[in-house]
């Protein structure tokens, strides 16, 4: 049997065998098609509930929330309705290694976005 190898930075299991998943995205920000590849991968992957996309930049952030609304867009135009909730966040490789700043960073965007 032939499976797609999906490997994001990190995966999270609920209790409730939900899936959260995180993936940064850097490299990938120069190539369009490796950006899709990674939104569809997460949002086929099953029990996925969350996605969380990091990238550095707030132009990086506006782009690939874009394209997640696209790939969604199309998927429920084919029929596909069950999709995972996909959260975009932008926090660059500095901010992220101030773990006190991360925390301050994340929990703002938790109580935001109610998760």
């Amino acid at each position: 049997e032939m499976r797609i190898l999906y490997k994001p930075e990190t995966i999270f299991i609920t209790r409730q065998d939900n899936l959260y998943i995180f993936e940064i995205l850097d490299d990938e920000l120069k190539d369009d098609n490796l950006i899709i590849s990674d939104i569809i991968q997460s949002f086929i992957l099953p029990h996925t509930k969350k996605v969380f996309f990091i990238v550095p930049t707030e132009h990086n952030r506006n782009h690939v929330k874009k394209l997640c609304l696209i790939l969604a867009d199309n998927l429920r135009e084919m029929g596909v309705y069950k999709l995972p909730t996909t959260y975009v966040y932008d926090i660059s490789r500095k901010m992220a290694k101030n773990k006190k700043l991360l925390m301050k960073i994340l929990g703002k965007y938790a109580k935001e976005d109610g998760w």
